[in-house]
């Protein structure tokens, strides 16, 4: 996911004459830090390796100005949200910070109300309108012919969407 917001960032940044990068685990991190080294303006990172990069030195977050925090719910489940605090005491405290999330409950509204000034909460609602346009269908299907069913369901239905918990699932 960060390499992919990093793909739609990056021409942005260019065209602003700013140098983005990403970092993320599951990749060897030799390029990540080469793109560090030359420095950056717009930075997507995962935060357990964004933690490995400051704990070796390549990452000094003291002039971080904005901060997004993206899937705080999912980190939460995850286990990443103290590592999200601990990145967020590094960075600038005069930073504007924003925090997208499903679900604002638990430990993500707690990182809300630790590290964020006077928040404002905005909230998307679908309406009725929305809700009587939507039909959910349940197919249980076996892991030897669940791609031959996806590809079917797809061919029918048109563009689709489709999310996947892993990459490999993909």
């Amino acid at each position: 996911l960060a390499e992919q917001i990093h793909q739609v960032l990056k021409g942005v940044a260019r065209i602003r004459g700013m140098f983005s990068a990403a970092v993320y685990g599951g990749v060897r991190q030799n390029m990540q830090v080469n793109n560090l080294k030359r420095g950056v303006d717009v930075l997507v990172a995962c935060p357990g390796r964004l933690e490995d990069l400051i704990d070796q030195g390549f990452v000094n977050l003291d002039e971080v100005g904005i901060v997004v925090v993206d899937e705080a719910d999912r980190m939460s489940d995850m286990g990443f949200l103290p590592t999200v605090k601990r990145i967020l005491d590094q960075c600038n405290k005069d930073r504007q910070t924003m925090l997208f999330s499903a679900t604002l409950d638990g430990a993500a509204a707690s990182l809300a109300k630790s590290h964020m000034k006077s928040p404002v909460k905005k909230q998307v609602e679908a309406t009725d309108e929305d809700l009587s346009r939507l039909t959910h269908y349940f197919w249980n299907a076996n892991t030897d012919n669940r791609t031959d069913l996806t590809a079917e369901i797809i061919r029918r239905a048109g563009r689709t969407i489709v999310f996947s918990r892993t990459k490999f699932g993909a």
